[in-house]
Protein backbone atom coordinates (compact mmCIF):
# COMPACT_ATOMS: atom_id res chain seq x y z
CA UNK A 1 0.00 0.00 0.00
CA UNK A 2 1.66 3.23 -1.09
CA UNK A 3 0.33 7.04 0.17
CA UNK A 4 2.22 10.09 -0.97
CA UNK A 5 5.85 11.22 -0.47
CA UNK A 6 6.72 7.18 -0.48
CA UNK A 7 9.95 6.15 -2.30
CA UNK A 8 9.27 3.43 -5.40
CA UNK A 9 12.12 1.56 -7.33
CA UNK A 10 11.27 1.72 -11.48
CA UNK A 11 10.79 -1.53 -13.10
CA UNK A 12 11.93 -0.42 -16.81
CA UNK A 13 15.70 -0.08 -17.61
CA UNK A 14 15.93 3.53 -18.58
CA UNK A 15 18.76 4.56 -15.73
CA UNK A 16 16.30 6.24 -13.24
CA UNK A 17 16.92 4.17 -9.10
CA UNK A 18 14.50 6.30 -7.40
CA UNK A 19 11.16 8.28 -7.58
CA UNK A 20 8.82 9.49 -5.39
CA UNK A 21 4.61 9.94 -5.53
CA UNK A 22 3.35 12.96 -5.52
CA UNK A 23 -0.59 12.48 -6.71
CA UNK A 24 -2.80 8.76 -6.80
CA UNK A 25 -5.48 9.21 -9.32
CA UNK A 26 -7.77 6.46 -7.30
CA UNK A 27 -10.75 8.60 -6.03
CA UNK A 28 -11.66 11.62 -4.12
CA UNK A 29 -10.77 10.75 -0.58
CA UNK A 30 -8.82 7.73 -1.00
CA UNK A 31 -5.36 7.94 0.22
CA UNK A 32 -3.51 4.65 -0.25
CA UNK A 33 -2.76 2.90 -3.36
CA UNK A 34 -2.98 -1.14 -3.72
CA UNK A 35 -1.61 -2.38 -6.82
CA UNK A 36 -2.14 -1.98 -10.58
CA UNK A 37 -3.27 1.77 -9.78
CA UNK A 38 -1.99 4.87 -11.55
CA UNK A 39 0.60 7.11 -9.88
CA UNK A 40 1.87 10.19 -10.27
CA UNK A 41 5.95 10.40 -9.52
CA UNK A 42 8.61 13.13 -9.67
CA UNK A 43 12.38 11.30 -10.44
CA UNK A 44 14.65 11.70 -7.75
CA UNK A 45 17.93 9.78 -8.37
CA UNK A 46 19.14 9.57 -12.14
CA UNK A 47 22.41 8.39 -13.21
CA UNK A 48 24.09 10.74 -15.67
CA UNK A 49 23.10 10.10 -19.34
CA UNK A 50 19.43 9.28 -19.43
CA UNK A 51 16.88 10.71 -21.42
CA UNK A 52 14.34 12.37 -18.43
CA UNK A 53 15.94 14.49 -16.01
CA UNK A 54 15.36 14.70 -12.83
CA UNK A 55 12.33 16.29 -11.08
CA UNK A 56 10.48 15.76 -14.16
CA UNK A 57 6.72 14.50 -12.98
CA UNK A 58 5.56 11.14 -15.04
CA UNK A 59 2.71 8.77 -14.58
CA UNK A 60 3.13 4.62 -13.25
CA UNK A 61 1.80 1.40 -12.99
CA UNK A 62 2.06 0.14 -9.63
CA UNK A 63 3.00 -3.56 -10.11
CA UNK A 64 4.94 -4.86 -6.84
CA UNK A 65 4.15 -3.60 -3.47
CA UNK A 66 5.95 -4.84 -0.01
CA UNK A 67 2.58 -5.91 1.52
CA UNK A 68 1.07 -9.09 0.40
CA UNK A 69 -1.75 -9.47 -1.84
CA UNK A 70 -4.23 -12.98 -2.26
CA UNK A 71 -3.70 -13.90 -6.17
CA UNK A 72 -7.02 -15.67 -8.08
CA UNK A 73 -5.37 -18.84 -7.57
CA UNK A 74 -5.41 -18.56 -3.99
CA UNK A 75 -1.60 -18.19 -3.69
CA UNK A 76 -0.38 -15.41 -1.54
CA UNK A 77 2.68 -12.89 -2.79
CA UNK A 78 4.95 -10.86 -0.66
CA UNK A 79 7.84 -8.79 -2.23
CA UNK A 80 11.21 -6.89 -0.35
CA UNK A 81 10.53 -3.71 -2.30
CA UNK A 82 8.12 -1.32 -3.84
CA UNK A 83 8.07 -0.64 -7.64
CA UNK A 84 6.35 0.72 -10.59
CA UNK A 85 6.37 0.64 -14.27
CA UNK A 86 6.75 4.18 -15.82
CA UNK A 87 4.71 5.35 -18.51
CA UNK A 88 4.90 7.46 -21.24
CA UNK A 89 1.40 9.74 -22.63
CA UNK A 90 -0.19 6.72 -24.42
CA UNK A 91 0.13 3.98 -21.52
CA UNK A 92 3.40 3.02 -23.37
CA UNK A 93 5.70 2.39 -21.06
CA UNK A 94 9.74 3.84 -21.07
CA UNK A 95 12.44 1.27 -22.35
CA UNK A 96 12.44 -2.07 -24.15
CA UNK A 97 13.21 -3.90 -20.90
CA UNK A 98 10.77 -4.80 -17.84
CA UNK A 99 11.87 -6.30 -14.84
CA UNK A 100 10.35 -8.05 -11.77
CA UNK A 101 7.60 -10.53 -12.46
CA UNK A 102 4.83 -7.91 -12.70
CA UNK A 103 4.46 -8.97 -17.14
CA UNK A 104 1.78 -11.90 -15.76
CA UNK A 105 -0.03 -9.71 -14.04
CA UNK A 106 -0.30 -7.09 -16.78
CA UNK A 107 -1.99 -9.83 -19.20
CA UNK A 108 -4.77 -10.28 -16.55
CA UNK A 109 -5.51 -6.66 -16.43
CA UNK A 110 -7.35 -4.90 -19.47
CA UNK A 111 -3.51 -3.38 -20.54
CA UNK A 112 -2.61 -6.42 -22.91
CA UNK A 113 -3.00 -4.36 -25.42
CA UNK A 114 -0.38 -1.74 -24.29
CA UNK A 115 2.05 -4.30 -23.32
CA UNK A 116 1.70 -6.70 -26.09
CA UNK A 117 5.15 -6.20 -27.59
CA UNK A 118 6.96 -7.32 -24.48
CA UNK A 119 5.75 -10.72 -24.14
Amino acid sequence: MIQKKSYLIPNNKINIWWVSVIHLFIGFKKKIAKNYSYLKVSIKITKLNTLIKKKSKINGLLTLTKKEFLKIDGSLLKFKFNSILLLKKKLLPYGKEIFNPSLFNIKRRKLLIYFSFYI
